[in-house]
């Protein structure tokens, strides 16, 4: 079949599981679905991200059914070759933070990738490579401002809050990401960029900030 026969990838990954509602739980639409399913082809470029973040494999195996088929096989990011005195290498974890109603994904620690930056950018902005992560955004609650799947560099050393600004916050476990804005009398509300989701007006006392986001990467 064409690609490697993406379908008995996807056979791999559903396991016993009832095939649509698989798709359904890393969402792939049930058209998009069912036509791969009977006639075959390719998933779009944001549904291949999303299988590869939720079920943990390469992005390169389910395309090609070539290399290492689980993500944590894979090599973190190659240096050979790259100018580290101009550009810095931050880590991506595996780590989901909440932008609307979302899961969050427990993390082992170890970075699957690292991305590249350059130093002279990051100076500009005042940020510490040491102090730097990448996380995935999930939810709609800060749209237009971010979408699903961007990818997000977090300033972890921030944590003192700046009035306006985008940050991820620990709550019940999970992470949230939230614009924060500072009231009267201690007071901050809690803001979502899209209207449809309501403000919660708190203390600072009360919220456990985790960083500031200073940039976000996504498809267009």
């Amino acid at each position: 079949m064409e690609n490697n026969d993406l379908v008995s990838r996807l056979e791999l990954l559903i396991g016993k599981k009832k095939p649509h509602a698989w798709a359904a739980s890393v969402g792939i639409p049930a058209a998009t679905f069912s036509r791969i399913w009977n006639d075959g082809g390719q998933l779009r470029s944001d549904l291949l991200i999303s299988i590869s973040e939720k079920c943990g494999v390469s992005i390169d195996w389910l395309l090609t059914g070539e290399g290492p088929m689980r993500r944590d096989e894979q090599p973190v990011a190659a240096t050979a070759g790259l100018d580290q005195d101009e550009f810095a290498l931050v880590p991506r974890y595996a780590v989901e933070v909440s932008a609307g109603g979302g899961s969050v994904l427990e993390d082992d620690g170890k970075p699957f990738e690292l991305l590249a930056f350059r130093r002279a950018w990051l100076k500009k902005l005042g940020l510490i490579v040491e102090r730097l992560a990448l996380v995935t955004a999930r939810g709609d609650s800060m749209e237009p401002t971010l979408a699903d799947g961007d990818v997000l560099l977090i300033d972890i050393h921030q944590v003192n809050i700046v009035d306006g600004a985008i940050h991820v916050l620990r709550n019940n476990g999970g992470l949230l990401i939230k614009r924060l804005q500072l009231g009267l009398g201690g007071q901050v509300i809690v803001r979502s960029d899209n209207p449809i989701y309501s403000a919660l007006e708190t203390t600072r006392d009360q919220l456990d900030v985790v960083g500031l986001v200073v940039w976000r990467g996504g498809l267009m």
